[in-house]
């Protein structure tokens, strides 16, 4: 049995556990659904696509648990930012980690966000919601769709389809938002970390305690120089799977 085999046998058992309806998830699996899922994860709800990249994003979340480590500790009063939201199901479920926490969510794809948008509906909670992207300057980009609704990048430029978006700097966010101390910034933007991390200065990383960030592969641009730069702002790192950053104070 490869390693990937038995990876794969591993998260289908979890998905039994972690996913009140999982038989959804195996007939999605197997392209048996259409139109939309909603996954029953504890107590609260996930609307997903069939057929689409939603499912693989689950798998990441709920059943990998990529962003749930267990040096994940948040006080009841956290204040969490999500960087590349998507559908909300990070936003989700991480406020189920915190009593009296705020969230930030932060989606730049009309698609997306309407979804992300329904997430926060269903499941009455009170994230808020900012269909923008951070990047190293305010004002307006394209957001390249890329050949899935989680490719979506300010950077990478696959297609020919595109929308038109908003932008703002980490500094201008905390700065028009009032944020004087994130406990935990999660980050998924496609090559677009870079710039905005570049970006940001000493004294927004001052009042960050955790960044759980994916690093991608974009030209010019190298993994080993953030990781490099991270450690200057304060950080320790831990890396996961080649791509995946812990940086924790």
């Amino acid at each position: 049995m490869t390693n990937y085999t038995a990876k794969k046998i591993k998260l289908g058992l979890k998905a039994f556990t972690k996913i009140n309806n999982w038989w959804d998830f195996f007939l999605d699996y197997l392209k048996l659904k259409k139109g939309y899922i909603i996954y029953k994860i504890g107590d609260k709800k996930i609307k997903t696509r069939a057929r689409t990249i939603d499912k693989a994003i689950i798998t990441e979340v709920v059943l990998e648990e990529l962003y749930f480590p267990k040096l994940l500790k948040l006080p009841d009063n956290a204040i969490v930012i999500d960087v590349g939201a998507h559908i909300g199901s990070f936003s989700v479920l991480i406020h189920n980690k915190m009593k009296n926490g705020q969230v930030y969510a932060i989606e730049p794809s009309k698609q997306n966000y309407e979804l992300l948008l329904d997430q926060i509906g269903i499941n009455d909670l009170k994230i808020k919601s900012f269909k923008i992207a951070l990047s190293d300057k305010k004002g307006k980009m394209k957001l390249y769709e890329g050949n899935h609704s989680a490719r979506g990048s300010l950077f990478r430029e696959e297609g020919k389809n595109f929308e038109i978006i908003e932008t703002q700097t980490m500094k201008n966010f905390f700065e028009e938002n009032k944020i004087e101390k994130c406990d935990l910034m999660k980050m998924d933007i496609e090559g677009g970390e870079y710039s905005v991390l570049y970006s940001t200065p000493k004294e927004i990383f001052d009042k960050i305690d955790k960044i759980f960030l994916e690093v991608h592969e974009i030209d010019g641009q190298n993994k080993l120089d953030l990781i490099e730069f991270l450690n200057k702002q304060g950080f320790k790192i831990e890396i996961k799977d080649k791509s995946f950053i812990y940086a924790v104070k």
